[in-house]
């Protein structure tokens, strides 16, 4: 009976850590064409170095791409291998150069994000106007220091560049 309530226990850490995605580029034309709406949405560019200090008990770290799956010792490993397995997927997602950021007991929780942490903001290349609009308003004041980029799509291949967006205050 010890082993089905610790088993317990451990399925219900390992279900409960948060888990933040992060790339490291907003140029991955696919990206953009997958979590982003095709290309309607926007990605937020974070300053690591605060993001990750001011999330000091969580573990900030590259993603494994593998083969096999993630093994560990279900019964005698900590959150630190948790972690390892939460940050590991199959090679067939490389191209996606995720980091992640993953936290025991945050689960479904709100993530407050100082705006200083914010450094840039990537408007998709199909965003309209009326919303590109709104966010430079909204976030504009709130960081004077963030730089706004708007994505743009390539006529002659799958590509997608940015372009800085002059803002005046």
């Amino acid at each position: 009976e010890y082993f089905t309530q610790r088993e317990h226990e451990l399925l219900d850490m390992y279900l409960d850590f948060g888990v933040l995605s992060l790339c490291e580029s907003p140029n991955n034309y696919l990206l953009w064409s997958h979590y982003a709406n095709c290309h309607k949405g926007f990605c937020i560019g974070f300053d690591t170095k605060q993001l990750v200090k001011k999330d000091n008990e969580g573990t900030f770290e590259k993603v494994n791409y593998q083969l096999d799956l993630p093994t560990f010792k279900f019964l005698e490993d900590t959150s630190d291998s948790f972690s390892k397995a939460l940050a590991t997927k199959h090679v067939q997602w490389e191209y996606e150069k995720e980091w992640r950021i993953t936290k025991a007991c945050y689960a479904n929780k709100e993530v407050n994000i100082n705006d200083t942490t914010i450094a840039e903001i990537y408007l998709g290349a199909k965003m309209d106007k009326w919303a590109k609009e709104e966010i430079i308003k909204i976030l504009k004041y709130k960081n004077t220091s963030i730089k706004f980029y708007e994505m743009v799509l390539s006529r002659k291949v799958f590509k997608v560049e940015p372009k800085e967006i002059i803002i005046e205050l």
